[in-house]
């Protein structure tokens, strides 16, 4: 908000207050009442109920009949004269307006809306007034009918007939109103005034909507006339005390722990069978909080959720925001457009995985509804939510950001839901409740609560436990069905059916033909079901449903248009002839689609419609729309399901890049069963050179990431003039990028950088909106490796200027695995350069990030190995080992692929730093023994041993030396296989390479290479040379310039050296590498700390040099 719109703080406390359910008035905090002008009016009840909204909107809103710019004036103008009438601010706001938060108005609770201003607006605002004006009524209309039933079943027919007279003033032609008057005066001993209601009924319904009395309403006019004077009475319906019984019988235990939970903050499993009670107790708890400070955010995961990403989660937010009144900042909003479609303007492409910033973003709205007074959040049904949004959950409860309570049917989840169930039954605090049967002794109890006449003893307990085995739910219909049975209830006589389902399909054969049509309709519906739709495909108008509307609800069977539990939606599905209900599938289908409906759903109804290929566009939206959500399972679920359809149809076309962008979906996970069986579908129908480049793409994926990378480059070289040929740029250019990949693995390192740059440069030309591959490679990708390329060759400043290239290009739009991997290579390129800061920065930043992973995969081994190496190198040995012994478990999730061998070389060398050469051995055996280790891999593995002490193939390092084109490699297996090379030779590499470091600025790898130039002087008996060269490398090391060495390491090499001539810088490096052990020891557990000081490696040369006092060292 500017700060020129924000209310000043002598008017903040000052309120104005708006009347606009009537006539629509002012009154300022010391001026006049003002009446309000029709266009005022709508504005500011437009706010009122409406919230923030962009000025280009308001203005085209309230002024739709002048262009947008004098609309824009008009409400410049508006604004100022209602801030002149209140004397202070009214409406606030810049590009988004609201009223101010002094303002007040009447709107909350009140029946009318501008009941009094004439709409002078017309259009869009029309409609919309329309709309909350019948939201109202429905409203006041539902208060209405409880207050009637309530009055009704404690036998006040008096106040009962009050509030349905005033039912019937509100909706003159609803049928359903007049026969409440009928039956309550009839009920009340008053039979004439009964017969004249019904007359006045008749009348109503033929002359303003040109029908006749239903059969429910004319069988009420026979109840009438067969009855005396005297008749007082009536068959009751089904009393309220059935339809919600007063007390929570049986469940004392677990009602008291959840409210337990909802204050205390803890996580609740609630568990039980259909028709338990889990959806009373949620409901009951959540009205408990109704109107105090703290309060539930909630929300039902509903049937057909699972194919829409995020279904359940974008309800759960919605309510949440509704409740707590937070408007969601436009970086918020964004961050969650692929989760609220409503947000959708504010959606963006994503290139990765974006559940870092919809984690991050949900934290943020938790955390503020929690200053709100959030204490707990509920989700019903949590078998029914999509697994996107159980995924995010997962996240979202570990913030702790107030309780939680999942309720669920056990025997309904799926896989995903049970690994979240899993984990959070495992995590301490975490409460577990299942709903168990009735008992005879708590249903006998539940009996009494009801208060129905005959309906008490424990005759009656024992018989219903027997017949429903417990299930309240199934009690409760079979009592319901024993009332309006002729004979009511009879010991012993109660209705049979074999489960729930049966005695639910007896009560809708009691509806009218005009009331089952629309209990089917919902139920094919499902949770799209609408008037509109109802109508439609019943070929009605909206109006023409009323009684048949009114009767279902009636009946208890639907409520807020859906219904009342998805067993009665079951049991009516079940009284639908197959013919038929394919017929209403298709019918639903063609109406959806005419409104734009999800995707998922629409192709739903097409295939139980028995119409595969009118499926197809919607299952390729559907799939399009989930890839946009990074919901890639989901994505090529559609996308599979499409191109069977399509290649069953006969269109080998279609089914092809459907299959293929199922395959893509796949691809940014390991490869697995599913994408080979893709492989397979793409390789029976590829026919051009176009569909066997991009077979060959898909190919060289697996082979890469099972290692055969010979095969790999093979297969590139056959598809590259195929995807030349074919003119497919995209593919040519993964294709070039996958050899780039393969070259860089053999550390051909130039002609890695030269096929990345072909592959950027026709990437480049090809427009977002025309490429195929959407989970593949990205230009992002390409400068990000160009960047690693360039910097292996020695060109530190232009990898560096790609990285941070990537690095800005990553951090514009969020993608936090990109910057955790570009950080990574940032970090190492410092580190080679000297530059210990940077690579303590960049590393923290790294750690940062993984900090706020969700769930750490196999893909962040080298983030965290990469932090425990620059941990350890400013002395962080304790951080650095927690962040070595991170990424051993990750590899150990997916062992050997090509990214952890590194990572697990760095982590054995550590254990040799803190003097555990066991578990280094151990850790570089198991390395060795590993098949299709590439020559580099393999080198790294032999010079690591050397490093240590064990025996291993010095030429196996050298030879492959020369070969190598990534410099940084060549020095670090340099310098593991110093102690192991012939001098002379070692000499005049370490003369090649110090002089190629210096020259690129590489002074942290020159830096790693003098030290071993002392070392092997020293060693040679060239003590002069030595003593001038360890010189030359401790005014480095003073000047800050570091590498990987720990600084006892360090000193092991140097002071040797030193300590004939230059006594006393022997002692002060000694003393320093001391000092630095004491102090990073300090950061180890005491086990590892104890070993650190006695058995590092350094400490053998040091103390055999005895240059420092005994009382002095560690």
């Amino acid at each position: 908000m500017d700060p020129a719109d924000r209310p000043r703080e002598s008017e903040a406390a000052a309120a104005v207050h708006l009347t606009l359910a009537g006539a629509a008035t002012l009154h300022g905090p010391a001026g006049p009442l003002v009446a309000l002008g029709p266009r005022d009016a709508a504005l500011l009840a437009w706010l009122a109920l409406e919230g923030v909204t962009p000025r280009a909107k308001l203005a085209s809103l309230i002024w739709p009949e002048h262009d947008i710019a004098a609309g824009r004036n008009n409400l410049r103008q508006r604004i100022f004269k209602l801030r002149k009438h209140a004397g202070t601010d009214v409406v606030i706001g810049s590009a988004g307006l609201q009223l101010a938060a002094s303002v007040e108005h009447d709107l909350g609770d009140a029946e009318g809306l501008l009941a009094d201003v004439p709409d002078e607006v017309g259009g869009e605002f029309s409609n919309w007034l329309a709309q909350q004006r019948q939201r109202r009524r429905d409203r006041v209309r539902r208060a209405l009918v409880e207050l009637i039933e309530m009055a009704e079943q404690a036998k006040d027919y008096a106040d009962a007939l009050t509030h349905a007279t005033e039912l019937m003033a509100l909706e003159p032609l609803s049928e359903d109103a007049h026969r409440r008057v009928i039956r309550l005066h009839y009920l009340s001993g008053d039979r004439a005034a009964a017969l004249l209601a019904f007359d006045r009924c008749e009348r109503v319904l033929k002359d303003e909507v040109g029908t006749q009395p239903s059969p429910q309403t004319l069988a009420l006019l026979a109840t009438l006339s067969s009855a005396g004077p005297q008749a007082n009475a009536v068959a009751c319906p089904v009393p309220a005390s059935v339809l919600r019984p007063p007390l929570r019988a049986g469940r004392d235990d677990v009602w008291a722990a959840l409210c337990t939970s909802r204050e205390t903050g803890a996580t609740v499993l609630l568990a039980g069978e259909p028709g338990m009670g889990k959806s009373r107790l949620l409901n009951d708890l959540v009205q408990e909080s109704v109107g105090g400070n703290r309060w539930l955010a909630t929300c039902t995961a509903r049937a057909g959720d699972a194919t829409v990403p995020f279904a359940t989660l974008a309800r759960l937010v919605r309510t949440l925001l509704e409740r707590s009144g937070i408007a969601p900042p436009p970086e918020i909003r964004e961050a969650l457009a692929h989760v609220m479609p409503e947000w959708s303007d504010a959606r963006k492409p994503i290139q990765v995985d974006p559940r870092t910033r919809v984690a991050g973003a949900l934290e943020y709205l938790w955390s503020q509804a929690r200053n709100r007074g959030l204490c707990a959040s509920v989700v019903d049904d949590l078998h029914a939510a999509d697994d996107a949004s159980v995924e995010a959950l997962q996240g979202l409860i570990s913030c702790g950001l107030g309780g939680w309570i999942l309720a669920m049917r056990r025997t309904e989840i799926g896989p995903t839901t049970t690994t979240l169930l899993n984990r959070l039954e495992a995590a301490p605090g975490t409460l577990c409740l299942e709903l168990s049967p009735l008992s005879a002794t708590e249903i006998e109890t539940l009996l009494e609560s009801l208060g129905v006449d005959g309906l008490v003893g424990g005759a009656h307990a024992e018989a219903l436990s027997r017949l429903t085995g417990g299930n309240p739910l199934y009690i409760l219909e079979t009592i319901k069905a024993a009332l309006s049975a002729p004979e009511g209830i009879a010991r012993g006589a109660w209705p049979s059916a074999p489960n729930v389902l049966r005695l639910i399909q007896k009560r809708l054969a009691h509806l009218s033909s005009p009331g089952l049509q629309v209990a089917r309709c919902v139920a094919v519906a499902g949770q799209d079901s609408s008037p509109p739709l109802i109508a439609a495909v019943l070929g009605q108008r909206p109006i023409e449903l009323a009684d048949a509307w009114l009767e279902v609800e009636a009946a208890q069977l639907l409520r807020d248009g859906q219904f009342a539990h998805d067993l009665m939606a079951q049991a009516t599905l079940a009284t639908l002839p197959s013919a038929i209900a394919r017929s209403l599938h298709a019918d639903v289908a063609l109406w959806l689609e005419g409104q734009g409906a999800e995707p998922g759903r629409i192709s739903a109804h097409w295939l139980a419609a028995s119409e595969p290929r009118r499926a197809v566009p919607t299952l390729l939206a559907a799939a399009g729309k989930a890839r946009d959500a990074w919901r890639s399972t989901e994505a090529a679920a559609f996308f599979e399901k499409a191109a069977g359809i399509l290649r069953e149809a006969g269109d080998q076309l279609g089914a092809f890049e459907a299959y293929f962008a199922a395959a893509d979906t796949c691809a940014q996970h390991p490869l697995g069963a599913r994408f080979m069986a893709l492989h397979e579908a793409l390789d029976s129908l590829a026919r051009d050179d176009g569909q066997q480049a991009m077979l060959a793409l898909m190919k060289v994926q697996q082979l890469i990431e099972s290692r055969h990378f010979e095969e790999a480059r093979s297969l590139i070289a056959l598809a590259l003039p195929k995807a030349r040929m074919a003119g497919l740029p995209e593919i040519e250019a993964n294709l070039l990028w996958g050899m780039a990949g393969l070259q860089w693995h053999r550390r051909a390192v130039s002609e890695a950088a030269g096929l990345a740059e072909q592959a950027l440069a026709l990437l480049s030309a090809v427009a977002p909106e025309n490429r195929r591959l959407h989970f593949y490679r990205s230009d992002l990708e390409l400068i990000r490796a160009l960047g690693l390329f360039y910097s292996a060759s020695a060109r530190y400043a232009e990898g560096d200027a790609r990285l941070l290239q990537a690095h800005r290009m990553s951090s514009a739009v969020g993608l936090d695995d990109h910057l955790l991997t570009i950080e990574q290579i940032l970090a190492n390129n410092a580190l080679d350069q000297g530059d210990l800061a940077s690579a303590q920065r960049w590393g923290n930043s790294v750690l940062a990030r993984l900090a706020r992973v969700a769930e750490l995969t196999s893909h962040h081994v080298l983030a965290a190995a990469l932090c425990g190496a620059v941990l350890a190198t400013s002395g962080e040995l304790g951080a650095a080992l927690a962040s070595f012994d991170r990424a051993a478990a990750l590899c150990d999730r997916q062992p050997t692929p090509r990214t952890h061998v590194f990572a697990m070389l760095r982590h054995a060398l550590f254990w040799f730093d803190l003097g555990r050469k066991d578990l280094a051995v151990r850790g570089l055996n198991t390395l060795r023994g590993t098949d299709n280790l590439s020559a580099a891999e393999r080198a790294n593995v032999e010079a690591a041993l050397i490093t240590i002490g064990e025996k291993a193939d010095i030429e196996m390092v050298l030879e492959p030396l020369d070969r190598l084109d990534d410099f940084p490699l060549q020095v670090r297996l340099l310098c593991l296989a110093a102690r192991g090379c012939d001098a002379a030779r070692l000499l005049r590499l370490l003369d090649l390479h110090q002089e190629r470091a210096r020259d690129c600025g590489a002074h942290g790898l020159w830096l790693g290479l003098q030290l071993r130039r002392v070392a092997t002087l020293q060693a040679t008996g060239e003590h002069k040379l030595a003593t001038a060269a360890a010189l030359q490398a401790w005014r480095h090391i003073d000047e800050g310039i570091w590498w990987t060495d720990l600084l006892p390491s360090a000193a092991a090499l140097l002071c040797p050296s030193l300590v004939e001539n230059q006594p006393e810088l022997a002692e002060v490096i000694a003393l320093r590498a001391y000092g630095w052990m004491n102090s990073a020891a300090a950061t180890l557990t005491p086990e590892w700390r104890e070993n650190y000081l006695n058995r590092a490696p350094p400490l053998e040369v040091l103390r055999a040099l005895r240059i420092v006092p005994a009382a002095t060292r560690l």
